[in-house]
């Protein structure tokens, strides 16, 4: 599992690397230039400048509300499927073992539980794939305006 749980870490990390390169940098150069032409509009007042600036600010924040909405799903998917395991194998250990768990039971459901979620985590991996087109998506929709 430990190699199922880094090849996952590994792929999210890829994930993060790549929308980075491919539309956060330009996002954010993008919304840093958008900001720094309303501070240069001296004829604006304090408000319409502050004004301005969110909304140079706005597509950026909406996008990674939405990224961020993506990952939550992501983590919450991987949750319940370790949850299944544990209520799954729970479930089969108490009916088989009435009188509590015994030492060699403990060992079965240690190994069943380690199989259940090696198998969440390969899921899980599979699943990276969408989930990056889904956030391309998302970014590649953004634009920000040249105020």
């Amino acid at each position: 599992m430990d190699k199922a749980t880094h090849e996952l870490e590994e792929a999210i990390k890829k994930v993060e690397e790549d929308l980075d390169r491919k539309y956060l940098r330009r996002l954010h150069g993008e919304m840093y230039s958008c900001a720094a032409r309303c501070c240069g509009r001296t004829g604006d007042s304090i408000q319409q400048v502050r004004d301005c600036v969110d909304g140079c600010r706005k597509p950026v924040d909406a996008a990674w509300d939405d990224v961020e909405n993506e990952i939550t799903v992501f983590q919450l998917n991987l949750s319940t499927c370790l949850m299944d395991c544990g209520q799954t194998i729970r479930k089969v250990h108490s009916a088989n073992s009435p009188n509590g768990p015994t030492a060699e039971n403990m060992a079965n459901y240690d190994k069943e539980m380690m199989d259940c979620a090696g198998k969440c985590l390969q899921r899980m991996l599979k699943a990276v794939p969408d989930m990056q087109r889904r956030m391309s998506k998302t970014l590649e929709k953004v634009t920000i305006s040249k105020k």
